[in-house]
């Protein structure tokens, strides 16, 4: 039970607020109600983003268990393929996703999206982001190449930039009533996530409203928010250092996973090509999946064959199932012997990352 409700899918969790907010509370809800806005909250793993798109593809009301996703489709689009909207209802009018620990279980949840359905993408944006796996230039970076809106949040690390520990806010005396502070000023935090790429929005937790706006947090916030162009890259590398200069660099560690830097791309491998024996020359495909970016966007990928670098395949954000890929051809063959392959990872800054080395046997 859920405020008097029995709540045992997600599609009785809408109805039920739909009756707190527009209905009588007890379960009813005038014709025509709707929520603007539903977003499958914290996704942590790629278990949990399999779970929302399990039964997405080949939704039945026979079958014994389907993710919440394919139910609010059919909240969203009127249908009834999952057996759950029998009236064909219109609840709900957007879908997100959302969360602030783990970026690579956000853009698994993009990639698995094939039909486009996700609206938007509501995630972690502030100047500490950089120092642990960052969002900026993986889950927000692949969000707006897929057309999503990005909502940022914990603009002040929920105000443990401030007064508080490094805690998940659950009392009163976490509630922070100043606005900013002489350390970090909160105009600055909000004009750091508002010119993030990517980013749509923002939304921040308002502790205090004053009859002087000078102390009326929301006045503050509304007056920060009002920028005709993003901050330079260096005005944000400022506010990066002042964060530090607070001793505040640490402050999203109980919300946001640890860094692990410039990653090599992921899943790599290579096979034979069947279409090339007709042209007479012999090629190995090799495929990969997206790396994850560190401190910097990713650039490109080189491929390496017998140690030496063989070509380049310019980065991309990954939003769908699609690899990255580059052939490897040679018109006399390949000669003797097993081919040694690897792919690096290479940053805006230089950094590099490569990944284990593979071999491929063209006469196998």
């Amino acid at each position: 039970m859920v405020d008097g409700f029995k709540v045992s899918t997600a599609v009785d969790d809408v109805r039920r607020s739909l009756s707190l907010i527009f209905g009588d509370g007890k379960g009813g809800y005038p014709e025509g109600a709707y929520l603007d806005g539903l977003q499958f909250h914290n996704l942590n793993t790629m278990n949990e983003v399999d779970m929302l798109f399990e039964g997405f593809d080949d939704p039945g009301p026979d079958r014994e268990w389907i993710g919440s996703l394919a139910a609010m489709m059919d909240l969203r689009e009127g249908t009834n393929r999952t057996g759950f909207n029998p009236k064909k209802e219109r609840l709900i009018r957007h879908i997100g996703i959302t969360g602030h620990w783990n970026t690579a279980a956000l853009m698994y949840a993009i990639r698995r999206d094939t039909q486009r359905v996700l609206d938007t993408l509501l995630v972690t944006v502030n100047p500490g982001d950089c120092r642990f796996l960052p969002h900026r230039f993986n889950a927000v970076a692949t969000a707006k190449a897929a057309d999503m809106g990005v909502i940022g949040m914990k603009v002040f690390a929920d105000a443990a930039y401030y007064h508080k520990e490094a805690k998940f806010s659950r009392a009163p005396e976490d509630v922070y009533y100043q606005v900013g502070s002489k350390e970090l000023a909160s105009q600055d935090l909000i004009r750091y996530a508002l010119s993030v790429e990517g980013v749509s929005t923002l939304i921040i937790g308002i502790g205090h409203i004053d009859d002087d706006p000078v102390k009326c947090q929301l006045e503050q916030n509304l007056a920060a928010s009002q920028i005709k162009t993003p901050l330079s890259p260096g005005i944000m590398t400022e506010i990066e250092e002042k964060l530090v200069a607070a001793g505040k660099e640490k402050a999203n560690a109980y919300f946001q996973r640890k860094a692990i830097g410039l990653t090599p791309p992921r899943n790599v491998g290579a096979e034979e090509d069947s279409s090339m024996p007709a042209l007479q020359r012999t090629a190995v495909r090799i495929s990969w999946d997206t790396a994850y970016a560190g401190k910097a966007p990713i650039e490109r990928y080189d491929l390496l064959r017998n140690g030496q670098v063989i070509g380049s395949v310019p980065h991309a954000p990954q939003i769908d199932q699609q690899r990255f890929s580059f052939d490897d051809i040679q018109r006399k063959g390949f000669g003797e012997g097993l081919l040694e392959y690897r792919v690096r990872s290479i940053d805006l800054s230089g950094k590099t990352a490569d990944s284990p080395v593979f071999t491929f046997d063209p006469k196998a």
